[in-house]
């Protein structure tokens, strides 16, 4: 079974440069499609500040093509602004033809090897089921983890909708949450994927340079909770500095993460 990869990317170092060491170490046949970029911010994405036409400025674009030049499983497609996240997630769709096993990987969404290995036994193993549910290993510091579940960052009740087993015909109907229109509901749960050990890394919040970006997208004045990020990068600091563990209320220091959001240091 042949695995899909699709990765919306933009200023998306440090995370990007973790991906194809793993992906390199696969034993079948894979595709990593980076789709680089401005979204504009329709449907889904609405809520969001809208970023200037433009492509990374970090040097993601010069990995890319460092990396695509040498290995022609890495397919970029790009432009400097797309019509939604929705769009750019069914670009690399147009150029898929036979069946398949699609993952949606952020680029801040890291993967062992031994886990993409897994999944895609899972799914061979259990040819009725159609999409995998996953929780994730939620960072909001270089050591510091969200440990509660049902929550911020792990909400069982839409997160974390990843992998799909993708026929001709199919494609995103959106991107927060996602939803493969013509893919049956069939799903393997948080329980199923956990067993076998597929609890993805997600360095959401893990460095400042994330969470400035993050307050100027998330602190949209169309964000019924964009007020909430003003302070977004002193109280990131302030918990990167605190030192009683664990912390029982997150949102003393990310005020939008809401209540009962638990995080103690790894």
């Amino acid at each position: 079974m042949l695995l899909e990869i699709i990765t919306l990317a933009l200023d998306a170092q440090p995370w990007i440069t973790l991906h194809w060491p793993e992906l390199v170490k696969l034993p079948f046949r894979f595709r990593w499609n980076i789709v680089e970029g401005v979204a504009a911010n329709v449907k889904d994405t609405s809520w969001c500040s809208q970023l200037a036409p433009r492509l990374s400025k970090d040097g993601t674009t010069q990995y890319l093509d460092a990396i695509a030049a040498c290995d022609p499983r890495i397919v970029i497609h790009r432009k400097e602004f797309w019509q939604g996240k929705t769009s750019m997630m069914n670009e690399p769709i147009r150029f898929m033809h036979e069946p398949c096993l699609l993952l949606q990987m952020d680029a801040d969404e890291l993967w062992t090897a031994a886990q993409l290995i897994e999944m895609r036994e899972m799914f061979i193993q259990n040819p009725d089921k159609h999409q995998a549910l996953f929780w994730c290993d939620y960072r909001v510091g270089r050591n510091i983890r969200i440990t509660s579940r049902n929550s911020y960052g792990n909400n069982s009740g839409y997160e974390w909708l990843r992998a799909w087993r993708w026929s001709p015909g199919m494609f995103f109907a959106s991107h927060e949450p996602p939803n493969m229109a013509g893919c049956p509901m069939m799903t393997l749960t948080h329980a199923d994927t956990e067993k076998r050990g597929l609890v993805f890394r997600h360095e959401s919040y893990s460095t400042r340079a994330q969470v400035t970006f993050k307050v100027s997208f998330y602190g949209s004045s169309n964000n019924p909770k964009g007020h909430l990020y003003r302070d977004a990068v002193e109280g990131w600091e302030r918990l990167q500095r605190n030192r009683k563990w664990p912390v029982n209320e997150l949102k003393e220091f990310l005020p939008w993460c809401g209540d009962g959001v638990t995080v103690d240091q790894i």
